[in-house]
């Protein structure tokens, strides 16, 4: 992503590593959701808003990280 700061950097890598020990998603996938927010335009703030409901409508609905993603981010 571009436009981050390091310290935003690190606090996604940070909510990735979290996510891949929390959730039923690996922390490699959970890092191509917080991308493909990111590639929506979303900032790094609003990517820590959505990734938690982005991961929890992909669980509930059976579809992955990405297409959930879309969906949270109104593609």
């Amino acid at each position: 992503m571009r436009g981050i700061s390091q310290e935003e950097y690190k606090m996604l890598v940070d909510k990735t590593r979290q996510l891949g020990i929390e959730s039923v998603f690996s922390a490699t996938q959970s890092a191509q959701a917080i991308k493909e927010l990111g590639v929506l335009g979303f900032d790094a703030n609003q990517i820590m808003e959505a990734i938690g409901p982005t991961m929890d409508a992909a669980a509930v609905a059976g579809i992955g990280l990405g297409e959930a993603a879309q969906h949270i981010g109104g593609v």
